[in-house]
């Protein structure tokens, strides 16, 4: 259900973009959105069973991992386009794959924080995503 919410959620958020992209990144507002959502949800729903369980996991697929596609899928074509990488291809790589490391090293401290949190509680475990989500969606505000 992650990766059937994930692929939904990049689609729909894509044309989000495509439509109302003006000023303000409609990826940080629809991160920023979703993130209270999922705290409301599991503070409100969790206890009510597996179907609202497979909801849930349908929806954190559809809020972090069409953000963390859209955000990289962009980040890539803009490192195209930049003159100094257009004509290296080999730098083009290396810039890629240190914005995906950096990416692979928020994935694993973020599974360290929550198998600590998940022997305390497994609410705390959602409540610490929707705060990522907060946290990670101040860097992709445009500054004025």
């Amino acid at each position: 259900f992650y990766d059937i919410g994930t692929i939904t959620g990049s689609i729909m958020l894509g044309l989000l973009s495509d439509l109302i992209y003006k000023k303000r990144s409609p990826v940080a507002f629809f991160s920023l959105l979703c993130g209270s959502c999922l705290f409301i949800l599991v503070v409100v729903l969790s206890k009510y069973g597996s179907l609202i369980l497979l909801f849930l996991v349908f929806f954190i697929g559809f809020t972090v991992g069409s953000i963390f596609n859209i955000v990289a899928a962009t980040a890539a074509t803009d490192l195209a386009k930049k003159n100094s990488l257009k004509e290296n291809d080999k730098a083009l790589a290396t810039v890629t794959g240190i914005l995906d490391g950096s990416a692979s090293m928020g994935a694993a401290f973020g599974c360290l924080i929550i198998s600590a949190i998940r022997l305390i509680s497994w609410n705390g475990v959602f409540i610490f995503l929707a705060i990522a989500i907060f946290i990670s969606a101040f860097p992709i505000f445009k500054v004025f």
